[in-house]
């Protein structure tokens, strides 16, 4: 029998905000690669060392500058590194209607630009009273101390929570950690997996 759930878990990237990664890699790395996905992007050892808070506003700038062979002022840097989001209109109303209902997380694999960019861009991310940033807390997911350091973020115990996430390694993450978890492949799917679980009614 599946344990009650007593919270929402949600990943950000194509999940509550899409992420254009062929982008972003370019971003990064200098190269254009259409068919870059999140896993090339994020185990980056450069990223890797932004996202868990190693490094610097600035020295990230100076960085990824040199990589990619670009010159700009860290303002206009600031502007194209977070110019690789696109909105999920249909994300907003259903998080405002699970947030209505039970408490909500937020463990993103993200960096302190990205994130201030989106929280000013979709201030309903705002709903997520203490979001696990992973600049943060210095990890980033399948770790499972991200998928605990989420746990105690909304104050529910791991089996009561739902994982959402789009990636399937982060979902099996969640699981190993005792999450239940859910594969987001769309807000319509999501839905029913809600009113499934009682969360939300159909």
């Amino acid at each position: 029998m599946t344990n009650p759930v007593r919270a929402v878990i949600f990943d950000l990237g194509n999940v509550l905000v899409g992420v254009d990664f062929p982008r972003l890699w370019e971003r990064l790395s200098g190269v254009a690669e259409p068919g870059a996905g999140p896993e090339r992007v994020t185990r980056d050892e450069l990223m890797v060392r932004w996202c868990t808070g190693l490094v610097p506003p600035e020295r990230f700038h100076r960085e990824v500058c040199a990589r990619a062979g670009v010159r700009m002022d860290y303002p206009g840097f600031v502007r194209w590194w977070c110019d690789v989001f696109r909105p999920m209109p249909e994300m907003e109303p259903l998080l405002r209607e699970v947030a209505a209902a039970v408490p909500v997380g937020l463990p993103p694999d993200t960096d302190p630009l990205h994130w201030a960019d989106q929280l000013a861009a979709h201030p309903h991310l705002g709903l997520v009273p203490r979001p696990t940033l992973s600049f943060r807390i210095g990890l980033m997911k399948p770790d499972p101390g991200c998928y605990r350091a989420a746990s105690e973020d909304v104050g529910v115990p791991p089996w009561a929570c739902l994982f959402v996430d789009d990636l399937e390694r982060n979902v099996d993450g969640a699981r190993a950690a005792g999450m239940q978890a859910v594969r987001f492949t769309g807000a319509a799917d999501l839905r029913r997996h809600l009113v499934e679980r009682s969360v939300l009614r159909g």
